[in-house]
């Protein structure tokens, strides 16, 4: 009995942790973690991913999902992909980090030809 108290006590603590998460009538995700989870990793994780992407392309929960996802501070943001995004171990979306970067790259050359 004990034991299932402390099981209940850390979920609730993890659930916590997420923040206030969303009744997402719909959502296609439900009961297939094994395809959103960061921990997977090789060969099987970007079949996972692809396949992660594909489910949330057609839910109808997509919008609200993006929607609680991106209102979370980063430390609170599940990590794997979410509303058909990765989110990286730092609670970050590569993709756009990486767009980011090559954003400022590219108005730093802008910038450099203007002075020459």
């Amino acid at each position: 009995m004990i034991r299932n108290r402390a099981a209940r006590d850390s979920r609730g603590a993890i659930f916590e942790d997420l923040g206030d998460i969303p009744d997402l009538a719909g959502a296609r995700c439900r009961n297939r973690h094994e395809l959103f989870d960061q921990a997977i990793e090789g060969s099987s994780a970007i079949f996972a991913r692809r396949a992660a992407r594909q489910v949330c392309a057609s839910c109808p929960a997509l919008e609200a999902c993006g929607a609680w996802v991106e209102a979370l501070p980063q430390y609170q943001r599940p990590r794997g992909i979410v509303a058909g995004r990765l989110i990286d171990v730092t609670g970050r979306f590569p993709a756009e980090v990486a767009r980011k970067r090559r954003l400022a790259a590219t108005r730093g050359s802008t910038v450099v030809a203007k002075c020459q």
